[in-house]
C-alpha cells in the first residue's frame, strides 16, 4: 500500500486536473450555444440557395462552375480539423476516414485546416497543404470568403478537376458525424425538374443569375461547413471534458478510501506497538 504522503499528492494532482477539466467543459458550453446558434440559422439559408440555383440550373447547364469533367486528374480534398485536441475523437476519426478517401492510390491535393489536422499528417508522412487555422465564431465568414474565392480559381484554371471536403457534420450536442462532400462542380438536384415546364421570364438572364448564385452557393456552403465543424468540435470538447470530470470524481473517492485505509492501518499499528510497550515495562 502507498504511503500516506504518496496518497494525498495523488488525490491533489487529481483535483487540480478535475479544475482544469471542468472549467473547459464550461467554456466549450458557453461557446457551444453560440455556435449551435449560427449553424441552425445558416442551415435555411444556405437550402434556399441551393434550391433557387437547383430552379435556374435545371433550365440552363451553361456556367463553368457546373462543368462535370469526364476524366478527374486531380482532386482537392479540404481537410477541417480543429488547433487544440481534448476533444475526444474529432480529430482521430475525421483523420482517418481522410487516409481511407486518399488511399485509393489517385492523385489528390490534401488541404488541411487546423494545426491538429497538420501534425497528424506530418507525422505519417502524408503531403498536404496548410491554408488556415481551425476557425472561430469571429473567422469563420472571413475564412469562408478566402476559401471560396480560391477553390473557385483552382476549379477555373483546372488546377483540380474536382473539390470535395471533409468535416464533422453537428448533428446534436453528443452526435457528430463525419462527412465527405463534393464542392465543386457543383451538381444541381434534379427535384425541382417537374417546375421548368413553367417558363419564366428571368431580368438580368439564367447565365447572369447562375453567375451571382453560383459563387454565393459555394462561399454559402464553405460557411456553413466551417460552422459545422466548429459546432461539432465543442461538443465532442465539451463531452470529452465532462466524462473526464466524472472520471476525476470517481478517481478522488477511491483515493480517498485507500487514504483512510492507510492511515487507520498506521494508527492500528501505533497502537499495537504503544500496548506492546505498556506490556513489557509491566514485565
Amino acid at each position: 500500500m502507498a504511503s500516506l504522503k504518496v496518497i494525498r499528492t495523488r488525490i491533489q494532482s487529481v483535483t487540480s486536473t478535475k479544475k482544469i477539466t471542468r472549467a473547459m467543459k464550461l467554456v466549450a458550453t458557453a461557446k457551444l450555444r453560440k455556435s449551435q446558434e449560427a449553424i441552425v440559422n445558416q442551415r435555411p439559408y444556405a437550402l434556399h440557395i441551393k434550391d433557387t440555383m437547383d430552379d435556374i440550373a435545371a433550365r440552363t447547364d451553361k456556367h463553368p462552375l457546373l462543368e462535370q469533367r469526364e476524366t478527374i486528374n486531380n482532386e482537392c480534398i479540404i481537410v477541417l480539423t480543429s488547433d487544440r485536441g481534448l476533444a475526444g475523437g474529432f480529430n482521430s476519426t475525421l483523420c482517418r476516414k481522410t487516409e481511407q478517401i486518399i488511399a485509393d492510390g489517385k492523385t489528390k491535393t490534401l488541404w488541411v485546416v487546423g494545426n491538429k489536422g497538420m501534425l497528424h499528417f506530418s507525422s505519417r508522412d502524408i503531403s498536404f497543404v496548410s491554408i488556415d487555422q481551425a476557425p472561430t465564431i469571429d473567422t469563420a465568414r472571413k475564412i469562408a470568403q478566402a476559401l471560396a474565392a480560391r477553390i473557385i480559381e483552382d476549379f477555373k484554371t483546372k488546377t483540380f478537376d474536382r473539390i470535395t471536403i471533409v468535416y464533422n457534420k453537428f448533428k446534436s450536442v453528443v452526435t457528430q458525424t463525419v462527412e465527405h462532400e463534393q464542392i465543386l462542380p457543383v451538381t444541381p438536384t434534379r427535384s425541382n425538374q417537374q417546375n421548368t415546364s413553367v417558363d419564366f421570364l428571368y431580368e438580368p438572364s439564367e447565365h447572369d443569375l447562375l453567375s451571382h448564385l453560383v459563387p454565393l452557393h459555394i462561399e454559402t456552403q464553405c460557411y456553413r461547413y466551417l460552422l459545422e465543424s466548429l459546432a461539432s468540435e465543442l461538443g465532442a470538447r465539451m463531452n470529452a471534458m465532462d466524462s473526464a470530470t466524472r472520471n476525476a470524481d470517481e478517481m478522488i473517492d477511491k483515493l480517498t478510501l485507500e487514504y483512510n485505509r492507510a492511515r487507520q492501518a498506521a494508527i492500528t499499528t501505533e497502537l499495537l506497538e504503544i500496548i506492546s510497550g505498556a506490556e513489557a515495562l509491566k514485565a
